[in-house]
C-alpha cells in the first residue's frame, strides 16, 4: 500500500466506505477507484464483495483515490470481472479496502457491521476465481452448463464430465472459507461468478435439492442403477452442502446457537484465528455478548465464546467432542478447544449420539477460565484397551473390507471371555448385540444416511435393540471370515462364490457404519464389564463417568497426586447405559452427585 490515507469513520452514525470501480471496456486496463463514506441502512445501492483474499505475495496495484493500493491477484481479478465496460460505476464493499486493515480499533467496530453489509446489498458478488488457462474456460463452462442440466434435470452426453468439472468449483477455496458462511446466509440476492461464468446462489440451492431428493446424502455409498445418479456423489463436497443448509436454514427462520455454528464451521479456514468465533457473531442467536476486539488475545476470545456455549447449551459437553478434531494447545486445559488449531492428521469418525442423561447441566467454569467443574457419578474405571492402530483411508479400506480386521475378532474373543462382560450383559446373545452396536455407536444406516437407533431421551425400547437390518449385515460381515477360509476346489467354486457375494453385499450397512465411528477410536472394557468405544488415545485406569451436561458418558484421567482433579480424554459410548437407563436409577435413587474439577 503506498499513499493512502483512511479518513476515520464515526460508529455512532454506522458509517462505512464503499469503492466505486470507474467503468472500462478494455478488460486488462488499470483499475480506478475512490472510496466514499456513507451511512449502512436498508435501501443503500451497493454491491458486497464475498470472496477468498488469496495469497498474499506478488500482489497487484490498483488505483484508489489518486494513490497506488497493492492488492491480492484473488482481488484484483474479481474487481476486473465485475467492472462495468459502460458508462456505470461499480459501489462495491470489499472488506480488505473499505476497512482499514491496519485500525484494530476501527476493525472491531466494522466487524458487528458486517451481517447487514452483506443483508442490506442489492447483490452479494460471490468471487470463487479465475479460469487459469483455456483447459479451464472450457471446464469452467462444462460445470456452470451441467448446473444447469441438473437444476432442469436434462443431462446430455456430456453430463458425467461436466459433473468432474462442476466438482472441482464446488472443491474451491471460497467454500472453505469461515466468513464465507454469514455473507451468503444473510444475503437476500446473491450471484456466484467463477471466471467469465455466472449463475445466481439459487442454481446452487436447487442442485442441492435435486442431490438430497435423490438420496445422495452425506456418506451414501449405495448401488445407484442410473448412472447420472452415480456421477452425483462427485458433488458431495460437505462445505458446499453446509453453505447450501446453512442458508436455507437461516432464511426460513432457524435459530442457529453459537455452539452450533463453531462445530459445523471447524474445518473451515480464517487468516485471523480470532475470527473462527467473529465471523458467526452475525448469524448466531445467542452471542449478542461477545463483541469483536481484534486487541485482545486469541485464548481469551476462544474462552469467552466457550462460556456463552456453557450458557446457552444443556448439554455442552457433547460440544466437547469437537476437541478431538484439533490438536492440543500447549498450556491450556485439556477440555480447551483452540478453534483455530491445525486438524490432525487422523481425524476421528462421526461424532458420537447418545442420551445417557437428562436434558440438564451442572456445568461450571472457573473465573479465569483454566477449570470446569461438572457433576455426575463415576461409573467405572477402564481394564483393557483395544487399539485400531489404522487411521485414515487405510483404516476405512480395511473396514470395508470383506471380511473384519483381525483386530475385531480379538476383541469379540476377549468380551466372550471375560466372565464380568457375560454378567453385565446377562448372556452370550445380548452381549453379541451390546459389540455390534458398540461398533457402530448406535447407529445404522436409513435411506442412504446414517441415524440414531432411535432410543430417545424416553427409552422406549430396551437398551440392547439391535434393528434386525443391522443384526443381519453384523452377521454377514464376520460369518465372511468362515466363508474365505473354506477350503475349495473346482466343483463348489462358483456356489462359494455366490455365497460370498451375498454375504459381501448384506454386510454392507454394517461396514459402512463401523467405518464412521471407530476411526481414531479404540475399543474398551471396564473393570464391571461394561463394553463401549472411546477415544483412541484411552488408557487403562481412565474413568468412566456419567455427567450431567453431556448425552454420552465420558472418559477421565485421574491426576496424578490431586485427589478429584481430571484431565479431559473425551467421550465414549458404552452399551447399556446410552439411553438413560443408569440416570434414571441414580436419579430415583437420590445417589449423591460427584463433582469433577477437570484442567
Amino acid at each position: 500500500m503506498t499513499g493512502l490515507k483512511y479518513k476515520p469513520l464515526i460508529p455512532s452514525k454506522n458509517e462505512i466506505r464503499l469503492l466505486r470501480v470507474q467503468p472500462n471496456a478494455d478488460r486488462d486496463a488499470e483499475i480506478v477507484c475512490t472510496l466514499e463514506h456513507a451511512v449502512l441502512e436498508d435501501g443503500l445501492a451497493y454491491h458486497a464483495l464475498s470472496y477468498t483474499w488469496g495469497d498474499l505475495s506478488n500482489p497487484l496495484s490498483i488505483e484508489v483515490g489518486g494513490h497506488a493500493l497493492a492488492v491480492t491477484q484473488s482481488l484484483h481479478a474479481a474487481l476486473q470481472t465485475l467492472r462495468r465496460s459502460s458508462d456505470e460505476v461499480l459501489t462495491i464493499w470489499v472488506d480488505a479496502i473499505c476497512i482499514n486493515q491496519s485500525d484494530l480499533v476501527e476493525k472491531s467496530s466494522q466487524i458487528p457491521l458486517m451481517r447487514n453489509i452483506y443483508h442490506y446489498a442489492s447483490e452479494v458478488a460471490i468471487w470463487l476465481g479465475p479460469a487459469e488457462d483455456n483447459d479451464a474456460d472450457d471446464n469452467n463452462d462444462s460445470a456452470f452448463d451441467v448446473l444447469d442440466q441438473i437444476c432442469r434435470w436434462e443431462p446430455d452426453e456430456h453430463f458425467y464430465f461436466g459433473v468432474l468439472s462442476l466438482a472441482k468449483v464446488l472443491d474451491l477455496l471460497w467454500w472453505k472459507r469461515v466468513w464465507t458462511m454469514q455473507e451468503v446466509v444473510v444475503a437476500r440476492n446473491a450471484v456466484v461468478y467463477c471466471g467469465a461464468r455466472s449463475a445466481p446462489w439459487e442454481s446452487f440451492t436447487k442442485l442441492r435439492q435435486v442431490m438430497r431428493e435423490r438420496a445422495l446424502t452425506n456418506a451414501a455409498r449405495v448401488a445407484f442403477n442410473d448412472v447420472r445418479n452415480e456421477a452425483l456423489q462427485y458433488l458431495q463436497k460437505s462445505e458446499f452442502i453446509y453453505a447450501t443448509d446453512m442458508a436455507g436454514a437461516y432464511q426460513a427462520g432457524r435459530r442457529m446457537q453459537l455452539g452450533d455454528l463453531l462445530l459445523a464451521s471447524g474445518s473451515r479456514q480464517a487468516k485471523e484465528p480470532q475470527d473462527h468465533v467473529y465471523a458467526l457473531l452475525g448469524i448466531a442467536s445467542d452471542a449478542a455478548s461477545i463483541r469483536p476486539d481484534y486487541t485482545q488475545p486469541v485464548q481469551s476470545v476462544f474462552t469467552q465464546a466457550l462460556i456463552t456455549v456453557v450458557n446457552a447449551q444443556p448439554l455442552f459437553l457433547d460440544f466437547l467432542q469437537f476437541g478431538a478434531l484439533v490438536e492440543r494447545k500447549p498450556g491450556m486445559p485439556s477440555w480447551y478447544i483452540d478453534f483455530a488449531g491445525g486438524r490432525k492428521t487422523s481425524s476421528i469418525g462421526a461424532l458420537l449420539q447418545g442420551c445417557a442423561t437428562g436434558n440438564i447441566s451442572a456445568t461450571r467454569l472457573s473465573d479465569d477460565g483454566m477449570k470446569l467443574t461438572v457433576a455426575g457419578w463415576r461409573i467405572d474405571q477402564i481394564e483393557y484397551v483395544g487399539r485400531y492402530v489404522r487411521d485414515g483411508p487405510q483404516a476405512e479400506h480395511d473396514l470395508s473390507a470383506p471380511c473384519p480386521p483381525p483386530v475385531l475378532h480379538e476383541w469379540l474373543q476377549h468380551i466372550q471371555n471375560n466372565p464380568n462382560c457375560v454378567h453385565r450383559y446377562g448372556d452370550a446373545s445380548s452381549l453379541l448385540a451390546g459389540f455390534y452396536l458398540s461398533l457402530t455407536a448406535g447407529t445404522y444406516l436409513s435411506s442412504g444416511s446414517m441415524s440414531y437407533t432411535g432410543l430417545g431421551r424416553t427409552p422406549k425400547t430396551s437398551w440392547h435393540y439391535v434393528s434386525s437390518a443391522v443384526k443381519q449385515s453384523a452377521e454377514a460381515w464376520f460369518a465372511a471370515t468362515e466363508l474365505q477360509g473354506r477350503k475349495l476346489n473346482s466343483d463348489n467354486d462358483k456356489v462359494w462364490k455366490a455365497e460370498f457375494m451375498v454375504n459381501f453385499r448384506a454386510s454392507k450397512l454394517f461396514r459402512h457404519c463401523a467405518v464412521q465411528h471407530l476411526r481414531d477410536r479404540a475399543f474398551i472394557v471396564t473393570k464391571e464389564g461394561f463394553i463401549g468405544i472411546a477415544p483412541n488415545d484411552a488408557c487403562a485406569g481412565d474413568v468412566i463417568a456419567l455427567v450431567l451436561g453431556a448425552g454420552t458418558p465420558v472418559v477421565l484421567r485421574p491426576s496424578e497426586g490431586i485427589v478429584g482433579e481430571y484431565e479431559w480424554v473425551g467421550a465414549a459410548w458404552v452399551a447399556g447405559i446410552m439411553s438413560g437407563e443408569m440416570y434414571e436409577a441414580k436419579m430415583q435413587g437420590g445417589s449423591k452427585l460427584d463433582y469433577f474439577n477437570v484442567i
